[in-house]
């Protein structure tokens, strides 16, 4: 099966929340370790252009939460509670915004070392 194929396969997988268990048994009997890691590298492309995750290492309130989730309503928006200081990071595909006290002091000294 061809990369284009995989590609193909993917999408048609990831297009409904449920998938035909027909669908997986060809996906787990028919590819091989190459092709599944593609297939499974593709999936989650796909699933994360359709997701917004919040990390924050305090509980984020239902008025910030909903603010937030209006800010993407075409995104499934996912909050996470983690360990990462104080602040917020936001996911939107690659691209991660740091608002964390961590990045915040790390920018303000490479902002100092430029200056002097």
């Amino acid at each position: 099966m061809r990369n284009l194929d995989i590609k193909k396969l993917a999408k048609v997988t990831a297009y409904d929340a449920k998938v035909d268990a027909r669908l997986i048994g060809f996906v787990l009997n028919k590819l091989g370790r190459r092709q599944l890691l593609a297939y499974l590298r593709y999936l989650k492309a796909i699933a994360n252009r359709k997701t917004v995750r919040v990390v924050s290492e305090e509980p984020i309130s239902e008025s910030q939460k909903r603010n937030i989730t209006r800010r993407f309503p075409d995104k499934e928006v996912i909050f996470e509670q983690k360990p990462i200081g104080d602040g917020i990071k936001i996911q939107i595909n690659d691209t991660i915004i740091d608002f964390s006290m961590h990045s915040y002091i790390d920018t303000t000294i490479e902002r100092l070392k430029e200056e002097i």
